[in-house]
């Protein structure tokens, strides 16, 4: 199946379960990278490491994407 077609049924998917706050037009407008975070979000789960021992609860090395440049460094050494 072709790449774009496996994109359409997930944002399809996305919109018709309502995982998404976006409307088909707007994930159809985003960047790759924005579509990829935004299927993501809709479809993967981690869970949360316990409260007593989270510092940061997240996807440590997907965290990498979301903070500022300076920031990358400190991810390196726990994500590769």
């Amino acid at each position: 199946m072709p790449l774009e077609e496996i994109l359409d049924k997930l944002k399809a998917d996305m919109v018709a379960k309502g995982l998404t706050r976006h409307s088909r037009t707007g994930l159809d407008a985003m960047s790759k990278l924005e579509l990829a975070m935004a299927i993501m979000d809709a479809y993967i789960r981690y869970p949360p490491p316990p409260a007593s021992s989270a510092i940061f609860p997240a996807n440590y090395c997907a965290a990498q994407l979301l903070v500022p440049a300076w920031m990358k460094g400190l991810f390196t050494w726990i994500c590769n």
